[in-house]
């Protein structure tokens, strides 16, 4: 998973993906996060890495067998990461109504934001769409456009910004989902041409949990218009 933040809700067939806490995401508790897992060995690692130190792994509620945490107990370091009681006060109300109410929404909203796009700029905007196992949470939406020029594409960018639409382009240089922005850390280094090209033309933009249902045909509408532009349509 590249951003458990961005997992919450989803799920691969009948497997929900991680949890993640940090700000702007639909579980915010400012930061944080926690596992969700049927296999001793995460478990057992999990509780060392949270805090756990010499044998109280007992005073777990659910103790994965002796035998690993006794493993890892030797073998693991103790961070401290373990999530304060504020935390999961923050997160409770959030996880409470996430899938009978906000993730319908948040659904809704996607499909108007597509159907728009889809109607007024089909020709040179592509929606990847869902696996047919995956469960989507619509609070992001991911686009590529095509059939467009590089300076058509820069075009488009200083439209949208100029109607105030936040987008954020993956091949930015500030962008941290872009491979090559790692490199100056002292990351691997890959020549992956057609992914860079792929990522040259496409956008994330998060969906505003506090928009009314009637602002998200008009985000669509400026999108569209944006790209519209660019290629000389209007």
């Amino acid at each position: 998973m590249e951003a458990a933040a961005d997992a919450d809700a989803r799920a691969f067939g009948v497997r929900s993906c991680g949890r993640s806490m940090p700000l702007n995401q639909v579980i915010n508790s400012g930061e944080g996060g926690f596992i969700t897992t049927d296999v001793d060995d995460i478990a057992a690692q999990a509780i060392y890495y949270t805090g756990c130190y010499e044998r109280r792994y007992n005073k777990h509620l659910v103790q994965p067998p002796e035998y690993l945490c006794e493993q890892y107990m030797l073998t693991k370091p103790n961070l401290s990461c373990r999530m304060t009681e504020v935390t999961a006060a923050m997160m409770r109300p959030l996880i409470r109504n996430l899938y009978s109410e906000r993730k319908p929404r948040y659904n809704a909203r996607y499909a108007m934001l597509c159907k728009v796009m889809a109607a007024m700029a089909g020709e040179h905007i592509f929606v990847p769409e869902q696996h047919e196992h995956v469960g989507n949470m619509g609070d992001h939406l991911n686009f590529t456009l095509r059939n467009v020029t590089p300076e058509q594409n820069a075009a488009f960018r200083d439209t949208v910004k100029e109607l105030g639409i936040t987008l954020g382009w993956f091949t930015s240089n500030v962008n941290a989902r872009f491979h090559k922005n790692w490199e100056k850390y002292g990351t691997p280094v890959y020549d992956l041409p057609q992914t860079d090209n792929i990522l040259e033309y496409s956008y994330d933009m998060k969906c505003p949990p506090d928009f009314d249902n009637e602002d998200y045909p008009h985000i669509a509408h400026c999108i569209a218009y944006a790209v519209n532009k660019a290629v000389g349509k209007c």
